[in-house]
């Protein structure tokens, strides 16, 4: 996918998306991701930052979710 012309921020808190136009706005439910999906930051065959699923820490959230924690 290329989501050229987007604006984000990633600070120590993590990424952001900064668009708010509705018309512009990366669609979650267009996504194979959902939201309360945990990922964990790597880098990539050339040194660029990749956000992994981590598929315990996500179902470990949704466990807790539907405990209600």
């Amino acid at each position: 996918m290329i989501y050229a012309g987007y604006k984000f921020e990633i600070n120590q808190a993590g990424l952001f998306m900064l668009d708010t136009d509705p018309r512009e706005v990366i669609k979650i439910d267009k996504l194979p991701l959902n939201e309360g999906d945990v990922f964990i930051l790597v880098r990539g065959e050339h040194g660029e930052p990749l956000f992994i699923k981590h598929k315990q820490l996500t179902k470990a959230m949704d466990k807790g979710h539907d405990e209600g924690l």
